[in-house]
């Protein structure tokens, strides 16, 4: 935009009914930068809950969708429910599970908000994950079966990873 290479790809910018912008963020970031000003179409209106399906599997993560719906620990948050929909799916042993394409809106709708207490689960991770040594399994796998046995019982779930058996071999 600076130098004057920035071209109108139709793309516009997209407000939601509550005034958030929803799609835009880059090219006005671009053009307060550059100090370049820009003409754009501008779409007013939009519900805000459609904001996961602007660039699905796209450049948006669904870390970046948590984190801008303003869910704490957001990338912690999306490895646990990816593991939990893979597991739910019964794809848990058929999937590499730092692998592959999980829609961002399908994943929010079926997994998150149907088991909104998964989110006490990463609180739990974090205050685990600084341990000498560390986990022996990724963020996601501890995350997702610790809400999963926590929906039989929340206290054992707890104490069962607060045990020795899932601290790295330096951590003792």
């Amino acid at each position: 935009m600076r130098d004057g290479k920035w071209v109108d790809n139709g793309k516009g910018l997209v407000f939601g009914k509550s005034g958030q912008l929803l799609d835009g963020q880059h090219r006005l970031t671009a053009c307060v930068r550059s100090n370049k000003p820009f003409e754009t179409t501008i779409t007013w209106g939009v519900p805000d809950e459609y904001f996961d399906t602007i660039d699905d599997c796209n450049s948006r993560s669904m870390g970046d969708v948590l984190h801008i719906r303003g869910e704490s620990s957001p990338n912690l948050l999306s490895a646990g429910l990816r593991f939990l929909w893979l597991y739910v799916r019964g794809e848990i042993e058929h999937k590499d599970l730092r692998r592959g394409v999980v829609a961002t809106r399908q994943l929010l709708q079926e997994t998150l908000d149907k088991n909104p207490k998964i989110r006490g689960s990463v609180k739990f991770y974090n205050t685990l994950k600084s341990r000498p040594g560390g986990l022996l399994v990724s963020a996601g796998m501890a995350i997702g079966l610790h809400y999963l046995f926590s929906l039989v019982d929340e206290k054992k779930a707890d104490e069962f990873f607060s045990s020795s058996i899932w601290i790295g071999v330096d951590g003792g």
